[in-house]
């Protein structure tokens, strides 16, 4: 008989690590999924923010802005390329040993003139100028400073 009571007591011990193991690992995935979709809400945020400032200075001649703008970890690097390079299609102020997918994307006339890297989706912005064409800007803590003036029917980015 005791036989018996300890085969069952092992197996109540082995379905109560299951059931364990099982909510730590569901713990583990949700945590982590939440963390992820913070991480492209602020990355959406950073966009939003960024395409309503150039918007807002574009009709506003003269007016200058110095902008701080947050964006998400994992990423280290933003570039603007200037809207006219990409509507020809100009790749010169772009090296294409640095910049690859920046390069490419230009040349192929892929609508996109902000680039995150590495790995963030590119998005475009119409009434952005970028002094030289080409311009880079390296993240540091987290923010970026930009300099936005409005020249009427279009908001001239320089990284500060």
């Amino acid at each position: 008989m005791k036989k018996k009571s300890q085969i069952g007591q092992v197996f109540i011990y082995l379905v109560s690590t299951l059931i364990i193991i099982l909510v730590l690992y569901y713990g583990y995935n949700a945590i982590k999924s939440i963390g992820k979709k913070q991480q492209e809400l602020s990355y959406v945020k950073f966009q939003r923010a960024l395409t309503d400032m150039v918007a807002y200075t574009s009709s506003d001649y003269g007016t200058v802005r110095v902008e701080d703008f947050s964006i998400p970890g994992g990423f280290n690097k933003v570039c603007f390329v200037d809207r006219d390079m990409v509507k020809l299609r100009n790749t010169s102020a772009i090296s294409e040993d640095n910049y690859p997918l920046i390069y490419d994307s230009v040349q192929e006339g892929t609508q996109a003139n902000v680039f995150v890297l590495p790995g963030g989706s590119p998005f475009y912005i119409d009434k952005m100028k970028v002094a030289g064409g080409f311009s880079c800007s390296d993240i540091s803590q987290g923010k970026i400073r930009v300099r936005i003036e409005g020249r009427g029917d279009v908001s001239q980015i320089t990284v500060q």
